[in-house]
């Protein structure tokens, strides 16, 4: 088991190390249905993205699902972010550990949401004498499962149905969608040194897409005024390797600390660097902060959280997130969770 264990580690850095040759060119603005890549819950948002090698109950699933193997109860996840622009992003999972499989089973949804925007187009560049508007839609469905490897070392994977959507644009004539199915894998590693734990995360693991049908493409070349059919092309998946350790340097009955620090390394961005800390108070109030270095418009990166748990061993999780953004509205999410 414990070679198995092994195996399953390199193979997952391989899928890094090896997308790394691949990405050493500047592959900016590539990659498409980037909602599966934005940080989903408060406590990733708050860390300022160092999640990795952190257990949180059902919402591990869109960060490591190896992460639900230390869940040992059923649990409940909603979360809802106002985005930038007037983009909504809510997800929910739910979790829980079946004996008969040996390990612990989730579902996941996450949607996003564009609101009504402007349809532009080559005589209306401000989409305001047309009147015209349309909307952009993404979902993802996601079925997880992980289990225990070694009693330090655990795995788990996600396979997702994926769907983007743009509503009907008759001044180009189009309504289309594309859709897809895309893996995850990761591992989680207690390293017996206290409470050092190591983990490692391949996300949106998969084919490309395409938009189906076709569209017309309008413009000028000079004075003349050119129509023509066109088909949308392919587009590569947000592909991300993450790697990130996490330790409790102080942690008594009445408060912990913990910190963690992530690398990642996407397919269409620089890598970046996530520095966070969460500070647990008698086991009720949370306090969090993170810093992200090399990821430009990002921060400050802070949260709070509650915990109410009552005798029977039922606990209720309340926690939100602020997150700046250089130029636009700050971001704000907000996700409870309740396990029992």
């Amino acid at each position: 088991m414990r070679r198995l264990a092994a195996w399953v580690a390199l193979l997952i850095l391989g899928i890094g190390m090896g997308c790394g040759e691949s990405w050493a060119v500047d592959n900016s603005g590539t990659a498409g249905a980037l909602f599966l890549r934005l940080g989903q819950g408060p406590r990733y948002a708050s860390m300022g993205g160092a999640s990795v090698a952190l257990s949180g109950g059902a919402a591990s699933v869109f960060w490591n699902a190896a992460g639900l193997s230390d869940l040992h109860k059923r649990s409940v996840w909603f979360s809802d972010t106002e985005y930038i622009a007037g983009i909504r992003i809510m997800s929910l999972a739910y979790a829980q550990t079946v004996h008969r499989l040996g390990g612990t089973v989730a579902l996941s949804v996450l949607s996003l949401s564009s609101g009504s925007m402007k349809v532009t187009t080559v005589d209306e560049v401000d989409g305001v004498g047309s009147g015209e508007t349309f909307s952009w839609s993404d979902v993802a469905v996601g079925v997880s499962y992980a289990r225990d490897l070694t009693d330090r070392f655990s795995v788990g994977g996600t396979v997702k149905y994926i769907r983007e959507g743009i509503g009907s644009i008759s001044a180009i004539g189009y309504s289309g969608n594309a859709q897809g199915v895309a893996f995850d894998f990761g591992t989680l590693y207690h390293t017996g040194f206290r409470s050092l734990r190591f983990g490692v995360s391949a996300t949106n693991f998969g084919p490309s897409l395409t938009f189906g049908g076709n569209y017309t493409d309008s413009y000028y070349v000079g004075s003349y005024h050119v129509s023509e059919q066109k088909t949308p092309g392919d587009y590569d998946l947000p592909l991300m390797f993450q790697a990130g350790i996490a330790y409790d340097p102080l942690m008594t009955s009445s408060q912990k600390l913990t910190v963690a620090m992530d690398f990642t390394h996407p397919n269409d961005a620089p890598e970046r660097l996530h520095l966070g800390t969460e500070y647990i108070i008698r086991r009720v109030l949370t306090l969090r902060a993170g810093k992200a270095i090399n990821w430009e418009g990002r921060g400050p990166f802070f949260g709070v959280g509650l915990n109410l748990p009552n005798r029977i061993g039922t606990g209720l999780n309340v926690d939100y997130a602020f997150t700046g953004v250089e130029g636009l509205e700050d971001v704000h999410q907000v996700s409870i969770a309740y396990s029992w």
